[in-house]
């Protein structure tokens, strides 16, 4: 693995994200949410701490995901891509290198609602884990929908509906627990389920076992999607 080839990516893209303002957007639209909802509803109900998981779960499901996936696309569609391939650098360089940046901005954001939320310390140090699980499952999985597709206007169209199914699926079930067991293969419905209550260690770590299966099965699918552009190409 070459760092080098990690940090010019990585440096590239932040510049890239910067200047990407329908990007920007996204990562500062929930946390504005999850502030006014906070401070406009006070119920015994609906409090600090249940919109904090709401949005922070929504979150995870649509911000890293079209992040990637509009980013991705766009490089696969001007042929940067295809010219990173040609200069041999890995899947696992690229995915880091153009990850990062999304990462670090996507739970910078995710820290901001754990401290809504008001955790203590070791009820934020679990938040965190699982937060950072999500994240990097959603920015597998908008990068497989992006190398999956053939240009960005495909890869928007096929990611849209996918990221509202896994962010709106787990508000739904907050709303209605009848129906949480029909939801309960999305992540994102796990997540949720270890954040409506930390201090339970077997919901956590069946939390931690399922994202973490589902991140192998996932940088398997994406290694493989790599490689075979790589050949069409």
């Amino acid at each position: 693995m070459s760092i080098n080839s990690i940090k010019a990516i990585f440096k590239k893209q932040c510049k890239d994200l910067w200047k990407n303002k329908a990007i920007l957007i996204q990562f500062t639209l929930f946390p504005f949410l999850c502030l006014m909802m906070t401070f406009l509803i006070k119920t015994e109900q609906f409090t600090h701490m249940f919109f904090a998981n709401l949005f922070s779960t929504m979150y995870i499901g649509m911000t890293p995901l079209s992040s990637m996936n509009s980013i991705i696309a766009e490089e696969k569609e001007s042929g940067t891509l295809s010219m990173l391939r040609m200069l041999r650098v890995k899947s696992v360089e690229y995915f880091i290198g153009a990850g990062s940046s999304v990462f670090l901005m996507c739970l910078l954001v995710s820290i901001s609602f754990g401290f809504v939320a008001g955790y203590s310390f070791s009820q934020f140090i679990m938040y965190i884990v699982i937060e950072s699980l999500g994240i990097i499952i959603s920015m597998i999985i908008g990068s497989v929908i992006a190398m999956f597709t053939k240009n960005q206007s495909a890869a928007t169209s096929i990611a849209t509906p996918i990221r509202m199914m896994i962010s709106f699926f787990p508000m739904i079930s907050m709303l209605n627990p009848d129906i949480k067991c029909y939801f309960g293969f999305l992540y994102t419905q796990q997540i949720n389920n270890s954040l409506a209550d930390l201090s339970n260690n077997e919901k956590f770590f069946d939390c931690l076992k399922i994202t973490s299966i589902t991140i192998v099965v996932l940088v398997g699918v994406f290694i493989l999607l790599y490689k075979k552009n790589n050949k069409q190409e």
